[in-house]
């Protein structure tokens, strides 16, 4: 008589293979859910370069406003020139 070969699968161990395919499956809808249509330029830079760019608006806060360096100008000439 021909032996059958069963092979025994647990309840658990088949509850768990669904749950980490439902999860695969999940992350995968995100993925799509979340294309770069839906991202400007401006915003996919500023989540890449964060740092960069918070480093750059330091340097542009320090920079003078260009009204001062003109009032500066028009300080420092002097008088006797500018009667002329």
């Amino acid at each position: 008589m021909a032996k059958k070969k069963s092979k025994e699968i647990s309840l658990d161990d088949l509850e768990e293979e669904l749950a980490d395919v439902e999860e695969e499956e999940e992350k995968i809808e995100e993925i799509d859910e979340f294309g770069l249509d839906d991202i400007s330029e401006g915003e996919e830079v500023s989540e890449v370069f964060e740092d960069e760019l918070e480093d750059l608006e330091e340097l542009e806060e320090e920079k003078p406003p260009e009204e001062e360096i003109i009032d500066e100008r028009i300080y420092t000439i002097p008088l006797a020139k500018a009667r002329n």
